[in-house]
């Protein structure tokens, strides 16, 4: 989330039509791995007097590239119950085809299916 900061005059007077606001607090906190996949926690603080905490899981494959954000959960344990979820249903497809294969190669053409173009 990016905010826009605008003066009107000098940087070292604030004429007070444009208010400085602070970005939304992040930190991001362990998590751990599961059935080879990783995931990390994020936290975001939102409020100034009144401070709402909500959380997100980020999910890596085995070589550590980003796959899934989910996002939008009141507690770490939530947050962890949809990662495990959302990985059991991923890996589900992935399993459900036969050997484990996504796709198939198709075999290489025998001479009498191949055609002579003249």
């Amino acid at each position: 989330m990016s905010l826009y900061h605008t003066h009107r005059g000098p940087r070292t007077r604030d004429m007070g039509k444009f208010q400085s606001r602070s970005a939304a607090a992040t930190s991001k906190s362990a998590g751990g791995e599961y059935r080879g996949w990783h995931y990390t926690f994020v936290a975001h603080q939102t409020g100034s007097s009144v401070k709402r905490t909500s959380y997100a899981v980020s999910i890596r494959d085995a070589q550590k590239n980003p796959v899934e954000y989910l996002r939008g959960f009141s507690s770490i344990d939530q947050a962890t119950r949809a990662a495990y979820s959302w990985l059991d249903a991923k890996i589900g497809k992935l399993t459900s085809v036969p050997g484990g294969q996504i796709g198939t190669i198709p075999s290489v053409p025998t001479t009498s299916t191949v055609h002579e173009i003249r």
